[in-house]
């Protein structure tokens, strides 16, 4: 019941936005949460080098923050690997309602970020000129564009109008103007990019539309706006000012918006390219592809690979369960479940649920257990007949059989390592491919990467300082 009651608070106090980022780097996806409980901004780890989604099991991962985000911020974030490791920069409001940027870089050995770098863009005035504002409850969506286009981040002032920020090397941070000529009627923003570099902006605007903005790509700060959808029967159930829409757009540049209904369940609307302001209803998925949300107000976010079909969402369907929901280019796949609290409960909660208890946790218990286990082994020993010198003389010989088949599957492993490498050739790596995610370029602080033919194990700088965020 307190769990309950600490949750609806939660909802009365209207987040704004999501609490949560995702994005897709060839290491697989990177999610950040807000644990409810304690503002920490938590990941799974960033080196998965897979396409799961993998949280510590044992004890949350918790990003370095200074200054430290406050309680029901929103949260905006962008990755890339760069052939060598992955990076990420996130941006979300501080307790003073100031916006935060920071860069991380993973550790591969400990598979978590370090803070790199840290600033609040609100202090600059390169960033924020006289007369921006910020809005105390801000939304925030971000793009990253390319090693020259750089990094976009949206963002509402104080009167609910959109502007953009831009940030490319060496000019940093700069004002990129407004978005929106009219004030928002909701505080919620998701965005995406195409292939092409046609930038595309969704905001909620009341009960049955929202508005889209899109920027060519080839004209910075002209945009294109339209008030989309006013019929019920494209949007069912559609919540309003809702915070859990997300925005993807395919290879084609179709696109699709995702949204959480009323019925706290998974929609999607699609429009074509040419036309934001037509958009058709997509068939229901079962709950086994599409589960049921745990409110309609729960917050959702997506992770897409820019100029792909490929579409991962993630929204919570339990005080500690999310869901994954994945289109792989061509169907929807079952969900898949990842545990992982961030709402409030009783006590203070742990980020990761732990495992149910069992017997033996307290010191009489495991006496208990001890002396049960000691009883059972003793009549085992009785019945088989055993003597304590014939148990002794098998338990040596397993031993030495163990070791034995563990000598030779390290050799013939040596060997199959040996003749992979051997057969790769010198010639086989003129641009970097990642297995899981073969068609992403690799980004650098340089641009993109590439090998020689006659030194493959050195990568060859693009050009001078393209970006790094």
């Amino acid at each position: 019941m307190l769990r309950l009651i600490a949750y609806l608070l939660l909802l009365l106090a209207g987040p704004s936005a999501a609490m949560m980022a995702a994005w897709l780097t060839d290491m697989g996806p990177q999610v950040v949460i807000q644990n409810q409980s304690s503002g920490a901004l938590q990941y799974n780890y960033c080196s998965n080098n897979t396409v799961e989604l993998n949280f510590p099991s044992n004890s949350p991962l918790e990003l370095n923050t200074n200054p430290a985000p406050k309680p029901g911020t929103s949260v905006a974030g962008v990755g890339w690997f760069d052939a060598v490791t992955t990076w990420a920069c996130l941006w979300y409001q501080d307790n003073a309602n100031r916006l935060v940027y920071a860069r991380y870089g993973c550790n591969l050995t400990t598979s978590e970020f370090d803070l790199h770098e840290s600033e609040v863009l609100t202090e600059s005035p390169v960033a924020f000129p006289a007369g921006i504002s910020l809005h105390n409850e801000t939304g925030l969506t971000a793009e990253l564009l390319g090693a020259e286009e750089g990094i976009r981040v949206y963002f509402h002032d104080k009167d609910s109008f959109i502007h953009e920020l831009s940030f490319q090397n060496p000019t940093g941070w700069r004002y990129g103007g407004y978005v929106s000529s009219q004030p928002a009627t909701g505080l919620s923003l998701t965005s995406s990019v195409s292939g092409e570099g046609e930038i595309t902006i969704v905001s909620p605007k009341g009960s049955d539309s929202f508005d889209v903005f899109i920027n060519q790509g080839d004209a910075p700060g002209v945009w294109q706006s339209a008030l989309s959808l006013q019929e019920e029967d494209v949007l069912p159930t559609w919540p309003g000012n809702t915070t859990s829409v997300a925005l993807a757009v395919d290879a084609e540049s179709k696109r699709s918006l995702f949204y959480i209904g009323t019925d706290s369940l998974l929609h999607q609307i699609t429009s074509s390219s040419g036309d934001p302001t037509t958009w058709t209803l997509e068939p229901q998925q079962p709950e086994s592809v599409w589960p049921r949300a745990y409110t309609r107000s729960a917050d959702l976010v997506l992770a897409s690979l820019r100029g792909t079909d490929s579409t991962r969402l993630y929204y919570q369907n339990s005080v500690d369960e999310w869901s994954e929901v994945h289109f792989d280019g061509e169907n929807w796949v079952s969900a898949t479940k990842i545990r992982h609290a961030t709402l409030p409960s009783e006590s203070a909660t742990p980020a990761i649920v732990p495992e149910p208890e069992t017997k033996g946790n307290t010191s009489e218990d495991r006496e208990l257990d001890n002396e049960s286990d000691n009883e059972s082994d003793n009549e085992s020993d009785n019945e088989s007949g055993l003597s304590a010198s014939k148990k002794a003389a098998i338990g040596a010989s397993v031993s030495i059989v163990a070791v034995v088949l563990l000598s030779a599957g390290a050799i013939v492993l040596c060997r199959h390592r040996r003749a992979r490498q051997k057969g790769r050739g010198r010639g086989s790596r003129r641009t970097f491919r990642s297995p899981v995610f073969p068609h992403v370029r690799p980004y650098s602080e340089f641009g993109t990467l590439t090998w020689d033919e006659e030194n493959p194990e050195e990568p060859k700088q693009g050009r001078k300082r393209a970006w790094s965020c």
